[in-house]
């Protein structure tokens, strides 16, 4: 996978979100997939497209109320553009995204990732 979605670590769901357990304690979350997306951010020399996906499953392990793990799949079949208003670009940059160009969508469907 090319280098895209790299604002993924930084916005991971605000983690701390998910913190409040009383201390000590290890706790195990999902990730809430009706309720979650990945916004995304690409950025180019003359200019930049900003769009959604959602996920298809998540975790997120915490320790003393820090994140210890996260694992995160993404349905890469849902990518979509949101600033391009004009059907025919959105449409042409989106099967651009999807193509063997970037995420290879037809063979790798989902992606991953995982922070420790």
């Amino acid at each position: 996978m090319k280098k895209a979605i790299t604002t993924l670590s930084a916005a991971l769901f605000a983690v701390a979100l998910f913190a409040g357990n009383g201390g000590g304690e290890k706790v195990s979350l999902t990730v809430d997939t009706k309720k979650s997306k990945i916004f995304w951010t690409g950025k180019k020399v003359t200019g930049e497209h900003t769009g959604t996906l959602m996920i298809k499953s998540g975790s997120v392990e915490l320790e003393d109320e820090k994140p210890t793990a996260v694992n995160i799949v993404f349905d890469l079949t849902t990518i979509v553009c949101t600033d391009l208003k004009d059907a025919d670009t959105n449409a042409k940059l989106v099967g651009h995204l999807k193509s063997d160009d970037f995420f290879s969508v037809a063979k790798h469907p989902t992606g991953t990732f995982k922070s420790t």
